[in-house]
Order: C-alpha cells, then structure tokens, then sequence
C-alpha cells in the first residue's frame, strides 16, 4: 500500500502514484483502490454499489464515489489516465458528501492571504500565476483545483502545476519536466509552503481582446453565488441530489469570500509585459 498527503488528508492507495513523494502514516482518511482495464469494452458491466456515486468520466476512468465510506473506486485503462482525473470531479464529488467545496481555481500566497483566480477551463489561470510568480511577494500555493472547508480554511491537492508548451517558458524553474497528463500539458514541481492558510479572495479572470488591465470589486449578492457556483469543480457531472448539496454549501460559504473580477491582455506577449501591473493591482485593489 502507497500513502500520501492529498488536500490535506492522508490517502492511501493500492498503486503508487507518480511525481509524489509517499509518507509514512499513522492513520488514514481515505481509501482509494484503482484497478486498469480496458473501459471501452462494451462487454464489461458496472456493477451498482450502495451508497456510492457512479461517475463515468470515459475514455479516462469510472469511478465509485462513496457517500458513507471513506473509499474512492476508480477504473482506469492506464495510470496517466487515472493521475489526469482522480484530483477534479471524484474528489469534488466526495467533498460534497462531507459539507466541503473543489473550487476550479488557481491560487497564489500574498503575505498569508490566499488569491484565488477563478475561470472557464482554457481561459489561463495556470498561465497567468506562473507569470506572477514571484511578483510583488506573491508565491504559487496551488493550481487547478483547491479544497475549501468550512471557515474558507484551504487546502492543496499537491505541489504539481500543468503548463501548455507554449507557457513553460513563463514559470520559473530549475526542475524539468515530470511527465505530461492526458491533454498533453507538462507537470513541473513548484516549491511553497504548507502552512494553512484561509481561501479569502475569489477573483474570476477575464480576457480583454485590447489588451486591457482592469480590477473591481464584485458588489451584488446574486453575483457573487453565482461565481462560487461556477467555480465548484465538475458541477456539469453533479445529479439533482448534489446540485441541491452544492447549493446548500453555497449559501453557507459565499459569504467568506471577497469577490474581484480581473482582466488581462489576451496575448502572452501583452500578459508578460504587464505582469508587474497587474500584480500591483491586484494587491492595491484586495
């Protein structure tokens, strides 16, 4: 058995993972078992289990999301496969279960406040805190995805960044690359620390074709539910029952939250030689 620390709880797995360093663990808090075969075979059933959601995120995996048990099933057809998924929608979905949110957001350190940028998959959250790393004291805490508990204490999945190969020369670093997901975009290692730190800044990330900086503040109520509502990682996968979960906690956390909304140039070209800028006003304006 492989165990390792993943959003802040220790998970212990039948396989080892790759790019993660394991611990040694007195206890555990969650069981995830990964079994590879091929989930385009049209003969294989998936059985149902009790109390367990059924996610299927084909060509990548199925998984079993327990409501009751600590336990994460997932059948994959190869580990990159596995590695690319198991941190979005089963952990999002397993979170839910226990009163707790998987926002979509890339996320930064500012003298131990926490900035959470926030867009639609594509718009360059990853892009854009690989830029600002290092400017005006802010410092990479967590990209893609960020667990928030109540009281907005948060919580990273790992110390992993994914970057397009149009993007790698923005970031930083003397590591190379570790490996690529299923999309093809590049790991590289980033180095923080693990102090525990409170989510207290969700700020929604817009692309300004004329290249443009701007940031306010989000003032309406409807507004600002409705970005922590856009935020929570696989909601599109969500059946009735936890959209009416996921709504409840929306109503019990919006409220922790200050609201921004920023816009950046829509080139690289523009965003690297505004990125000091923007970091100043991101900071004068929190």
């Amino acid at each position: 058995m492989f165990s390792y620390f993943i959003y802040g709880l220790t998970a212990q797995l039948n396989i080892q993972l790759p790019f993660l360093e394991q611990e040694k663990v007195d206890t555990v808090d969650l069981y995830i078992h990964v079994e590879f075969i091929d989930i385009s075979d049209s003969t294989v059933s998936w059985p149902e289990k009790k109390n367990a959601y059924f996610l299927d995120l084909s060509p990548y995996g199925i998984y079993y999301v327990h409501s009751e048990r600590n336990r994460i099933d997932c059948y994959a057809p190869n580990l990159q496969s596995f590695f690319s998924t198991v941190f979005n929608v089963p952990f999002s979905i397993y979170f839910l279960f226990r009163n707790e949110l998987l926002l979509h957001t890339s996320s930064m350190l500012y003298k131990g406040s926490l900035l959470c940028f926030s867009a639609d998959k594509g718009k360059g959250k990853s892009t854009l805190v690989s830029y600002l790393n290092h400017c005006k004291e802010l410092r990479i805490y967590a990209d893609d995805t960020l667990r928030v508990a109540k009281g907005g204490l948060a919580y990273r999945a790992n110390h992993l960044i994914k970057l397009t190969d149009e993007t790698v020369n923005s970031f930083q670093t003397n590591t190379n690359c570790l490996g690529r997901n299923v999309t093809q975009k590049q790991y590289f290692e980033f180095k923080t620390c693990d102090q525990k730190v409170k989510c207290q800044n969700i700020i929604v990330i817009e692309r300004d074709t004329s290249n443009t900086i701007n940031f306010f503040r989000i003032e309406n109520m409807v507004e600002k539910k409705l970005v922590l509502s856009n935020a929570i990682v696989g909601n599109q996968f969500f059946d009735k029952s936890l959209l009416l979960s996921a709504m409840y906690l929306i109503k019990e956390f919006y409220g922790h939250f200050s609201y921004h909304r920023l816009y950046i140039p829509s080139t690289l070209t523009e965003l690297a030689q505004k990125k000091d800028k923007i970091a100043e006003m991101v900071i004068r304006g929190l």
